[in-house]
């Protein structure tokens, strides 16, 4: 498999850390905006129809209901306090109903009535209603037109802002989630297109398809829940659909990112079935929650129990992963496991507490706001951080097996190639179509060193020897030690001009070390043939070969 490029990954790298500075920079700015939002809250005093029934001096956010559902209506009656707030807009939070606001019986809002007479869904979050002049003490009637089953049981207080700085109240108080959701969706986007570009050479970048996935996914789904989406312009039901379709699809990836697991070697059968298994269920949750949605046969909030099984079940399947791939390989990711760990009790919790303040106790403040994203960034991070300790781990692998590699085929002695290291490169000549030459080359003089000097003396002169070689016959040539003090040059390429040319380059380089003294004299016979000359690289070599013995016999050195 091949590694990605250094290059690339530190210019992943440098785009995360662009996007950290940016965002924090963003987090801050957003912090130093205006904190003073004027506020003025109209909890108490509201009388209430709901289920047939009439109850006054309701206190919005604390008192309760049965559950509203697709069909109920749902009406609130208050008077319009004394205000003074400039730009006086009133803040209604409400989920999965049409909104119509009158006052003093003037129709001066409504909220999806386009999507209510389509029958589609409708999303939940911020209603913001510019309040007419000379307000105070009107009556104002609020009514709501559910569209989904088991939607509320109440809603938060109601109250008057300054419409000019109502969204970047908002902003200010989700900052955080602002700040990982966008954190998220950044490096996500930088991430998902870096890997499709090096899918094409790399497969392992389908793991980190699958771990920017996920970031972008839950970073959505973050932006979308914290009512943030508001900023870009996205009514509630936009701002839904974004939210139901990253959280029914951020399983699929995190599930695909361990796919390689159960190809390892010793992973059983069974599990691997599964596996693959649970994948389609996977894709065929969120396919037929989407279709049934689109069609309006099924809103997507009728499948968030189903989301939530599927979670669980992905949540229990990795652990299992996680242990049976400890039990058959031998090995842990502390890190990945340590991570995991965390971000399970945090998402576990998550699931805990949505169910029971929903079923049971209800949500604070009678609205619900999730903190998966913190388990999600701790998943990226883990995730992320696997992936590029495996790369690392791969590229020091990659090395070591260069290295071994290089040891293979290097003469260690000289350093230059050794026989195996030529039989490659020669072989690399069959069917060449520009010409080459080959130089068989043998030292002389060598015994009588090592019987005169010593061995060392004579190591020292084979050394000197490539070194001369490797100076005479630079790249493209290439230089290799084929046996005790015989050597070969390789030159592509090659006019007899061009290899005269090396070849007197090395006479020269000898006799220059030789005229500087010392126990270790440079000498050797070479002979040359050409590609025109035989038809393979060993018949080009052997007339080489017997072009060098002639040269040693009439030099009178013999094989010495």
């Amino acid at each position: 498999m091949k590694l990605i490029p250094k290059k690339n990954l530190y210019l992943f790298i440098f785009c995360l850390i662009i996007a950290v500075i940016s965002i924090s920079i963003l987090a801050i700015e957003i912090r130093r905006g205006d904190k003073t939002l004027q506020k003025q809250e109209i909890k108490d005093g509201w009388t209430a129809a709901a289920h047939g029934k009439l109850y006054e001096n309701v206190a919005l956010g604390s008192d309760t209901f049965d559950a509203f559902n697709d069909g109920d209506v749902f009406e609130l009656t208050g008077t319009l306090p004394q205000c003074d707030i400039p730009d006086p807009t009133l803040e209604i939070y409400s989920v999965h109903s049409m909104v119509d606001v009158y006052v003093d019986g003037e129709h001066i809002y409504n909220y999806g009535q386009k999507y209510f007479d389509a029958g589609k869904m409708l999303g939940y979050g911020w209603n913001f209603v510019s309040l007419p002049e000379a307000f105070e003490g009107k009556t104002i009637r609020i009514v709501f037109h559910v569209t989904e089953d088991d939607s509320f049981d109440g809603l938060p207080s109601i109250s008057i802002i300054n419409g000019d700085s109502a969204v970047n109240d908002l902003l200010i108080n989700e900052r955080i989630y602002l700040a990982i959701s966008m954190f998220l969706i950044v490096i996500g986007s930088m991430g998902m297109v870096f890997a499709i570009i090096l899918s094409f050479r790399n497969l392992s970048a389908l793991k980190m398809f699958c771990i920017m996935q996920l970031a972008f996914l839950i970073g959505v789904y973050t932006l979308a829940n914290s009512d943030l989406l508001i900023v870009f312009n996205l009514d509630m039901a936009q701002k839904c659909l974004f939210e139901y379709m990253s959280l029914y699809t951020f399983t699929i990836p995190f599930t695909v990112y361990f796919s390689d697991w159960i190809t390892e070697k010793g992973f059983p059968n069974r599990l691997k079935w599964f596996f693959n298994i649970w994948v389609i269920i996977e894709f065929l949750f969120a396919a037929a929650a989407f279709a049934l949605h689109f069609t309006n046969i099924a809103h997507m909030p009728r499948f968030v129990g189903y989301c939530h099984i599927c979670m669980i079940v992905t949540l229990i399947l990795i652990i299992h992963l996680t242990v049976v791939r400890r039990r058959v390989t031998k090995r842990l990711d502390k890190g990945l496991a340590f991570g995991f760990a965390l971000a399970i009790l945090v998402a576990s919790i998550e699931l805990v507490r949505y169910n029971v303040e929903k079923y049971y106790t209800g949500f604070n403040n009678n609205r619900y706001s999730s903190s998966i994203a913190f388990a999600a960034l701790i998943v990226v991070l883990t995730l992320f951080i696997d992936f590029m300790s495996k790369i690392a781990g791969n590229l020091r692998k990659e090395a070591e097996a260069r290295a071994f590699e290089k040891m293979a085929y290097m003469d260690e002695l000289t350093g230059i190639l050794n026989r195996r290291g030529a039989e490659e490169e020669l072989n690399k000549l069959k069917g060449a179509k520009s010409p080459y030459a080959l130089v068989s080359v043998d030292m002389n003089l060598l015994k009588m060193m090592n019987d005169t000097f010593g061995h060392a003396t004579g190591d020292r002169a084979l050394t000197l020897l490539a070194r001369k070689l490797r100076e005479a016959f630079p790249e493209p040539c290439v230089v290799a030690r084929v046996g005790g003090d015989e050597f070969i040059a390789i030159v592509p390429d090659a006019s007899k001009d061009h290899v005269d040319a090396h070849e007197a380059a090395f006479v020269n380089k000898m006799n220059e070390h030789n005229k500087k003294g010392g126990n270790v004299t440079l000498s050797a016979a070479y002979g040359t043939a050409y590609s025109d000359e035989a038809d393979t690289p060993e018949k080009v070599l052997k007339i080489a070969d017997d072009r060098m013995y002639l040269a040693k016999k009439e030099s009178k050195l013999g094989r010495d």
